[in-house]
């Protein structure tokens, strides 16, 4: 019965960071409708363009999103948004370019 006590009582600072999680993916649940219309957009049209019309781009469609009041991350990335970390790295190491748009594309 002490062991549980001592387990119960080192858990409850569990409690708190739980918590905050959650209230995290409430937000980011709120954002998700205008990152994936910018993730969709950018799959969708920007693989042959270079990273200044990529920001263009990117800046036209987010202020239309701002125009129709739909909510979005306030630095979206493509990576963020789609990518796998451990890809990512992967693709370090195997020394592939590292850049924003190659990670992109």
């Amino acid at each position: 019965m002490e062991r549980a006590h001592k387990l119960v009582g080192a858990l409850s600072g569990e409690r708190s960071r739980w918590t905050d999680t959650v209230e995290n993916v409430h937000e980011q649940f709120k954002l998700l409708p205008g990152d994936c219309v910018l993730a969709a957009g950018m799959v969708s049209y920007m693989g042959a363009f270079g990273v200044a019309d990529r920001q263009e781009l990117q800046k036209k469609w987010v202020a239309a999103l701002d125009t129709k009041k739909i909510q979005r991350s306030a630095q979206f990335t493509l990576k963020e948004i789609l990518g796998d970390p451990d890809k990512i790295r992967h693709w370090a190491i195997c020394e592939l370019p590292d850049d924003l748009v190659s990670i992109e594309n």
